[in-house]
């Protein structure tokens, strides 16, 4: 950032160096590590220092706090991405790579190793202090994209009962038992094929609106030959890729929008206008501390 002549730069260009050199540059150890707190601390701090005053080594005077800038455009921001986030949706890829990606030595290693060889157990492993810093995170990190790997039933050998999600309610788990202890007779590691005895479901009488659900689910699928596999869906729309744009956005936490994005950026706009616009909206320009500086009277 210090070799840059961020002198000559406008604040809209110091922003589209963020967002494009800085931003390319930290996605590649986003992709591989989930950075420290205290490193994406340390980063965010230098590009607002370098985004309001262009040069990382003078005070830092933010116009508006980084919270903000890093929302969408749409909800009042910049649209910079929040790095711990963006870390999150990079890392996240790993565990994609677990379920669709199997000739891969890693994948190999992290299943047997860690996941005993199923991987229907990376819903329920907890954090060991026998793991890597990195694994436990993964680990924790895990019940992010749970709703984006669904398993579709076919012989349901693999398909765990209570902690895969193969059914339309999510974890069975969480929507079944809420919190309590009791598994309602079912063991934790049963799959639906030893739950399906001569053509018949071994499942507790329904005394909740919720298991007369799941009995009603269960009527409608057929075992069969074929094996279990899973399927990636973001969104409702199945995909053989992984995109961490996509999983970003799920993860944010949505705000309420702004009425006036698409005036202020607007595709015909000059971008460094449409950026002191912005600051006008929110009444950050610097001009009237300027001309107060230099002694005049500005309206208030």
């Amino acid at each position: 950032l210090s070799s840059w002549s961020a002198k000559s730069l406008s604040f809209a260009g110091r922003l589209l160096l963020i967002k494009t050199v800085i931003t390319g540059i930290t996605t590649f150890w986003c992709s591989t590590f989930i950075l420290p707190q205290a490193c994406v601390k340390r980063i965010n701090s230098l590009c607002g220092v370098f985004l309001w005053q262009g040069n990382i080594e003078q005070h830092h005077t933010a116009r508006v706090s980084w919270e903000v800038v890093t929302k969408p455009k749409r909800e009042g921001g910049l649209g910079i991405k929040n790095l711990s986030i963006w870390n999150k949706a990079c890392c996240l890829k790993l565990i994609w790579l677990l379920f669709f990606q199997s000739g891969s030595v890693w994948v190999a290693w992290f299943k047997t190793e860690v996941l005993n060889g199923n991987l229907s157990n990376l819903w329920i492993t907890p954090p060991n202090r026998r793991y890597s810093w990195q694994v436990n995170k993964l680990l924790k990190l895990s019940s992010e994209i749970f709703s984006c790997v669904k398993l579709r039933v076919q012989n349901g050998q693999s398909c765990l009962f209570w902690s895969d999600n193969w059914s339309p309610y999510g974890s069975l788990r969480s929507y079944l038992l809420d919190g309590s202890a009791s598994t309602l007779g079912i063991p934790d590691h049963a799959t639906l094929a030893t739950l399906h005895i001569n053509n018949n479901w071994m499942l507790p009488p329904a005394r909740s609106e919720r298991l007369v659900n799941i009995h009603a689910l269960l009527t409608t699928i057929n075992l069969n030959e074929i094996e279990d596999y899973y399927e990636w869906e973001v969104d409702g729309k199945v995909s053989d890729t992984y995109s961490m744009g996509k999983i970003y956005e799920k993860i944010c936490l949505a705000g309420a929008s702004v009425p006036w994005c698409e005036s202020v950026w607007n595709k015909a706009g000059i971008p460094r206008h449409s950026f002191l616009t912005w600051l006008f909206v929110l009444n950050r320009c610097p001009t009237r501390d300027r001309i107060r500086g230099w002694g005049f009277q500005t309206d208030t």
